[in-house]
């Protein structure tokens, strides 16, 4: 038989890895039907269904499981390979994922001296939060929350996160200021959408035993949540490697010198499919990276 069309199985691994055929076609940029029908068109030529469509979650026959199995390794070698090809008639360059607020607040700024310091490749910034995006962009390294759907990544930690209360010095240097934690929980405390119930984990780790309410405004992005925060609009959770310039610049302070684990962190994730030529180059960016982190860390830690 003639073998089936790249963009049927790439269609089919898309859905696999993302686990959702919706976000398997924005991945790849499609339709929801024109990935059903790249999909459809695969098991027409192979002549076996190769997902259970009786219920809600993407599922694997197993005849779908064996061929996948098959598949796999191949679809690898490829993505490998067209990577080393391409990378070979131009400079060096690693894309690294970022979200928006991340990279806007951290990374960004420090790209020029990371140039400055290591010549010999370029730095590309994508936007993405999550292993799908990851796949999606094609990007080399990821710098992913966890934790999280990270498992089967290659991942090693970046930073965990430590939260203080913070506020517009407006808010934190008046007479209603709130100074105690039984205050601050009772303020008017700003969060950000996903992900929830971090207010409700830093009270309790904090020792706060009482009921602790909503709060009052949630936002999408870490940034929108601090700049709201630096206008005087409540009281906001700061973390290193975000809020590190608004504390410098004094757009932000503390409120109570209270600092809880969030039992969350920042991880590196390194493409599974990084060609040979590259890793040496990566090593050297995460190792940048790690220091740049740490030091943040420390900085946030002194404010």
């Amino acid at each position: 038989m003639r073998a089936p069309p790249l963009s049927a199985i790439e269609a089919l691994m898309a859905a696999v890895e993302t686990g959702n055929f919706r976000k398997a076609a924005e991945q790849l940029a499609l339709s929801p039907s024109a990935l059903s029908r790249r999909i459809q068109a695969l098991e027409a030529a192979l002549g076996e269904q190769l997902f259970d469509r009786s219920g809600h979650a993407v599922q694997l026959t197993d005849a779908g499981r064996r061929y996948v199995d098959a598949v796999e390794g191949p679809m690898r070698a490829i993505a490998t390979a067209s990577g080393a090809l391409h990378g070979s008639r131009q400079a060096p360059l690693l894309r690294v994922m970022a979200s928006h607020s991340l990279a806007t607040a951290w990374l960004t700024p420090r790209l020029g001296e990371l140039a400055a310091e290591v010549s010999d490749y370029e730095v590309e910034v994508v936007i993405g939060r999550t292993p799908s995006d990851f796949r999606k962009h094609g990007a080399d390294l990821a710098i992913l929350a966890g934790p999280g759907d990270t498992a089967e990544l290659d991942t090693r930690p970046l930073v965990d996160l430590v939260a203080v209360p913070v506020a517009a010095p407006t808010l934190a240097n008046g007479e209603a200021a709130p100074r105690t934690l039984q205050q601050i929980v009772a303020a008017r405390r700003l969060a950000v959408s996903e992900p929830r119930g971090l207010w409700e984990h830093w009270a309790r780790a904090a020792g706060f035993n009482g009921p602790v309410a909503p709060s009052a405004r949630s936002y999408e992005t870490l940034m929108m949540l601090y700049e709201a925060s630096a206008a005087g609009l409540g009281v906001s959770l700061g973390v290193a490697l975000h809020t590190d310039r608004h504390l410098r610049e004094g757009r932000l302070q503390r409120l109570l010198d209270l600092r809880v684990p969030m039992e969350r962190s920042y991880l590196l994730a390194v493409s599974p499919w990084l060609p040979s030529g590259r890793r040496t180059h990566m090593q050297r960016l995460c190792d940048w990276l790690q220091m740049q982190a740490e030091q943040s860390a420390a900085a946030f830690a002194a404010h």
